[in-house]
């Protein structure tokens, strides 16, 4: 039986909801100072922004229905924010037009206004918030059941010069909080956690890259919450809060590959414990629950026999399994461990439910694969890791739920991912790459770095066929060949998408290379097949590409090789990620993160008119080094055979994922030099006449 059920469902205050939300007094603490609800914007302050946050607060105190049930309790979450919006951008969907909230259950309470410039106030009606089911029964076997949602606040018809304000309160398993925002500025800026009972140690973790300097304080108040609760034994009791406060805090620009925001933004993210336990204790405590407390399922053992049949090597079995469990369940993107307390035994994954749900969380996708494993004979390892958008794992912070996804490895070193279907066996996404994580095996732990792929592991060949006729249109045949990381984040951008979206997307591409070019045809080959290479062969021609200059034919060369393009996706907080980024700007703010290393490498045959001559080789460019001993290396080289065409090599290898900025100038110029290619004149001499 499940513990949890012992307790009695305590109720919500919804009155005491409405109380804290307006801003004033939570039973003695000040959530929203009077003089902060009444700020200006100022005016010539920042630069280039799109808004301003006249404040961003956040206010924390333990979840009603969590309290006292586990070791490991979620928390009632509150959010106050009032905004300016300076430009038409800043009022579109992309950034504040639409309010995305990801929450667990439903929301306690949401409010939000808009606030013209003549003072006209305008409450947002239900029908203006939308919330959507992202994972169902994300935490197991609660009556009722608690889904994963998203819940949208739709502001209608804002214009530049309008104020928003928005709040609401959520169900979280996570205290952290960033001060600083993406192209908007934040005057003022607080995060208040209530101490939950039976937490005898805090333990803060303050990022500040930005050198902000929160100030930190302790205040005391009844321990109420924006949604209310009364604690157990129906008396209510007062807490301390710890309390972090920053002002006047300048905007972190957006740019392209700039690191996640978690490295660059300041931050707190404050940690309970009820003691300092030992890692090789927490690790076990995980592990019993996550194997079942050594009680398999024989649904499991079924599935492994299926599966396996006729398959004798360990490793092959691994992979049998890997392939079936990502065919047979709906990965759900879900970014969080289960609680496990360690003084009693708590329900385990249901597999026979699982399986008719189909719908899966990564937790539960790495616990059929391990378990299938497991009476395959397969000895896989769990390896608990934390990707790219949350702050790294501290070895000195004794909390297993610094970690977010469970992956496996096999003995051999090969890791299995667990978190989507289209990253291939052997591989885990980018986005885990380099992070610390946590290998547990029964009675052992151990802190390591996962591996980073290589280069040539991510790489994107492109084999050009390409002709210039005697009217001037340039026809081209380009073969793209990917594997790896590069691989993954194109199908990543391309599955999901409709025909039509293909159709459109495959434009760009080509377009990008030559930009009055038209598509002639495009396939895409093992584009749903993770464990072969992605191909995409693009046909396409350009009318009138040269000009005629008396004896002379004039061309530029980037219609044939140019192809630099590559899928921009998002990031969990909606910001662009460039899989392939080239950034040029003169000055920058951020350092450049490349999401992966990667090694791309185009191989060109440019076939003249018949008669027509080559009339000089355009001169080529290459770093020092290609893929050794520089962060970036390129080189375009440039033959002939005759004279009769044009042959062109290039290459490009990303072989350090950070350049800081000093080192900005240098990858600045090389990338515009890289790029500058596609204007390379190139001349033809005319047949001569007799």
């Amino acid at each position: 039986m499940n513990p949890r059920r012992l307790f009695p469902v305590l109720l919500l205050l919804a009155g005491l909801a409405a109380g804290c939300a307006s801003g004033g007094m939570a039973s003695g603490l000040v959530v929203i100072p009077p003089d902060v609800t009444k700020a200006q914007a100022p005016e010539g302050k920042w630069q280039g922004i799109h808004a301003i946050y006249l404040y961003n607060i956040g206010y924390v105190t333990y979840d009603p229905i969590d309290v006292g049930f586990a070791s490991y309790p979620s928390y009632a979450y509150s959010r106050f924010a009032k905004v300016k919006l300076l430009t038409r951008a800043s009022t579109e969907g992309g950034m504040f037009g639409n309010i995305r909230i990801t929450h667990r259950g439903d929301l306690y309470e949401k409010h939000a206004k808009v606030i013209k410039p003549d003072g006209t106030e305008t409450e947002l009606k239900d029908s203006d918030y939308v919330t959507t089911v992202l994972v169902k029964d994300v935490i197991p076997n609660r009556t009722p059941p608690i889904d994963l949602k998203e819940t949208q606040i739709i502001f209608p018809g804002l214009e530049p010069g309008d104020v928003i304000e928005y709040s609401y309160t959520s169900r979280d398993p996570s205290l952290l909080w960033l001060f600083s925002q993406v192209d908007a500025p934040v005057i003022y800026s607080k995060f208040m956690v209530a101490r939950p009972q039976g937490r005898v140690e805090i333990q803060p973790v303050i990022y500040d890259p930005q050198k902000l300097d929160p100030q930190q304080g302790k205040e005391s108040g009844m321990a109420t919450g924006m949604a209310g609760y009364l604690s157990i034994g129906g008396v209510s009791h007062r807490a301390v809060y710890d309390i972090w406060t920053a002002t006047d805090i300048a905007p972190i620009p957006f740019e392209e590959a700039m690191p996640p925001l978690v490295d660059v933004a300041s931050g707190v993210q404050v940690w309970h414990f009820d003691k300092r336990w030992a890692w090789s204790t927490l690790g076990e405590t995980y592990y019993k629950w996550f194997t079942h407390y050594g009680r398999y399922p024989s649904r499991a053992a079924k599935l492994a026999k299926q599966v396996i049949a006729g398959i004798s090597d360990p490793r092959d079995r691994a992979k049998a399994i890997h392939d079936w469990v990502k065919k047979t369940l709906i990965i759900q993107e879900y970014a969080q461990l289960t609680p496990v307390p360690r003084s009693v035994e708590i329900e385990t994954i249901d597999i026979d439910e699982l399986m008719e749900e189909k719908n899966a969380t990564p937790e539960r996708v790495a616990n059929l694969m391990w378990l299938m494993m497991h009476e395959a004979g397969v000895d896989a390892t769990l390896v608990l890791a934390v990707h790219d958008e949350t702050f790294p794992a501290l070895e000195k912070l004794p909390s297993i739920y610094q970690f977010t996804h469970p992956l496996l490895a096999l003995d051999d070193g090969t890791m299995i991912d667990t978190t989507n279907r289209l990253c291939p066996f052997g591989m885990v996404p980018w986005r885990f790459e380099g992070r610390k994580a946590l290998w547990v095996k029964a009675g052992s732990v151990s802190f390591r770095d996962l591996p980073v792929s290589k280069p040539r592991a991510n790489q994107r060949t492109i084999e050009i066929s390409g002709s210039i006729d005697a009217e001037g249109v340039a026809r081209v045949e380009a073969k793209y060949h990917m594997t790896g990381q590069m691989a993954y984040a194109w199908r990543k951008w391309l599955v999901p998408m409709r025909p039509k979206e293909r159709e459109d997307s495959t434009r760009d591409i080509v377009t990008i290379t030559a930009q009055k070019a038209e598509v002639d045809s495009f396939t895409f080959n093992n584009l749903e097949d993770p464990d072969k290479p992605l191909e995409v062969v693009l046909k396409y021609h350009v009318p009138g590409y040269s000009q005629l200059l008396r004896d002379k034919m004039v061309l530029k060369t980037g219609a044939f090789i140019h192809h630099t393009a590559c899928p921009v996706l998002k990031d969990s907080r909606g910001l662009d990620l460039y899989v392939c980024p080239k950034p040029m700007t003169e000055k920058r703010f951020n350092a450049v993160r490349f999401p992966f290393l990667r090694f791309e490498e185009m191989k060109a045959q440019i076939n003249f008119p018949p008669g027509f001559l080559l009339q000089a080789l355009p001169k080529g460019f290459r770093t020092r080094h290609i893929e050794e001993n520089t962060s970036v290396g390129a080189r375009t080289s440039y033959g002939s055979d005759g004279g009769k065409n044009l042959i062109v090599l290039r290459q490009l290898s990303v072989n350090q994922p950070l350049v800081d900025k000093q080192g900005y100038p240098k990858l600045r110029d090389l990338i515009r030099r890289y790029q500058a290619q596609k204007d390379t004149l190139v001349t033809l001499e005319l047949p001569k006449m007799d």
